[in-house]
């Protein structure tokens, strides 16, 4: 019988990139151990799937806001506004977003690398996460899982982020 490996997901803290790796991780269960480090947003949605989940110790954002929230934040920084796709890729790397979530995301992840010790770390993170990496010393692999509709604000696609 071979060794149960652990393999560590650590999402960006967003649906668009949870989904994803749901997939990926049902294909190690039950012949892993799959945890899943997410906030306490997405808490409580993953143990249907068999997997562990672990608290991504960080605050909510953008990424995982209520409706409600959500639609003050697009007004505030201008997201609805007359633009292109490229326009608004544009204004997400002007804004640095997804470097700010990296940034708050980086020292969490190393806590819960040193906390769970996989033997396999899997992120889904638009910039890498130095200390979780370092932290876990093995083999990791990042993958990034942009949602298009971030940026293609139109009346036919559906909303970017949670929608309505």
């Amino acid at each position: 019988m071979s060794k149960k490996l652990t393999t560590l997901f650590i999402p960006m803290n967003a649906l668009g990139h949870l989904n994803p790796l749901i997939g990926f991780g049902q294909n190690l269960v039950p012949k892993h151990r799959v945890v899943f480090a997410v906030s306490k947003k997405s808490k409580g949605q993953l143990t249907k799937y068999g997997f562990e989940e672990t608290d991504l110790n960080i605050e909510d954002t953008f990424f995982n806001m209520d409706k409600d929230k959500m639609k003050e934040f697009t007004k505030e920084k201008k997201f609805l506004e007359e633009r292109t796709p490229m326009e608004g890729w544009k204004h997400l790397v002007e804004e640095d977003f997804f470097m700010k979530l990296a940034q708050l995301s980086d020292s969490a992840a190393k806590e819960v690398v040193e906390r769970v010790k996989p033997d396999l770390l899997v992120m889904d993170c638009t910039f890498i996460l130095p200390s979780a990496i370092k932290a876990h010393q093995g083999p990791w692999i990042n993958l990034i899982l942009p949602n298009p509709n971030t940026v293609l604000l139109e009346e036919t696609s559906p909303p970017p982020g949670l929608g309505n």
